[in-house]
């Protein structure tokens, strides 16, 4: 019997059979299931800030976008180097990613780079930063715009138009998929633009999807929706 794993997924409380959950910084084995449901919100979530108090109850920001201590900026480029060769690795020997896709969110993290300007006690050290992509982890780029509806067209063929077909009422998008270029799955009814798709990989399949939504996550149904 297959055996399936979300990684920073939330779908414990249905009980599916045969599926684990754990969150992204887990240093479970990936290779002991068949398929893999990973969800991109919030992974930078997981990583710990700088703090600008210290309660450490305000985080440091740099043009906006949150930065991340010294040591969680190494841990986070380490880790997304990690899983996306367990991901890739096991869409090389035939197994399926299932990428549920959220709004990307970005942190700054620092580089290791540095430079120290002055001399004795009128020097100044600057340490340099740079962006990390929530989705960086991934074994494909991905490039999303943010777009929030309900109204789809499936498109699909075949296995994935029966699946597609059965969860269409469980979810809204909210992101459009640029980049990478599959198999359109899900799109804007008279649109190009598409909310599902996937694409081969190695002997397996990455399968790009909106996230399901529960109905007490949105204040009203009949107005689109939307996010409290």
């Amino acid at each position: 019997m297959k055996k399936y794993v979300g990684i920073n997924t939330s779908f414990g409380d249905n009980e599916f059979e045969n599926f684990d959950e754990y969150e992204f910084r887990t240093s479970m084995s990936l290779f002991d299931y068949d398929a893999v449901i990973i969800n991109t919100y919030f992974v930078t979530s997981n990583y710990k800030c700088e703090s600008t108090d210290f309660y450490e109850q305000n985080p440091r920001k740099f043009q906006g976008i949150k930065v991340l201590n010294e040591d969680e900026s190494f841990s986070i480029i380490r880790e997304f180097q990690t899983m996306r060769k367990h991901l890739q690795d096991m869409l090389e020997i035939g197994k399926n990613v299932f990428v549920i896709l959220e709004k990307n969110e970005k942190r700054y993290i620092y580089s290791g780079e540095k430079t120290i300007s002055g001399n004795g006690k009128n020097a100044k050290e600057t340490n340099y930063v740079q962006v990390i992509d929530e989705n960086g982890f991934l074994p494909v780029d991905v490039k999303l715009e943010s777009l929030l509806g309900e109204k789809t067209q499936v498109v699909a063929n075949g296995e994935y138009k029966d699946f597609y077909d059965s969860v269409q009422g469980l979810y809204l998008y909210q992101q459009i998929i640029k980049e990478p270029i599959g198999e359109n799955d899900v799109i804007i009814p008279g649109t190009n633009n598409v909310v599902a798709m996937h694409m081969k990989y190695g002997k397996g399949n990455i399968v790009f999807l909106p996230r399901p939504y529960e109905e007490e996550e949105y204040i009203d149904s009949s107005k689109g929706r939307e996010k409290n």
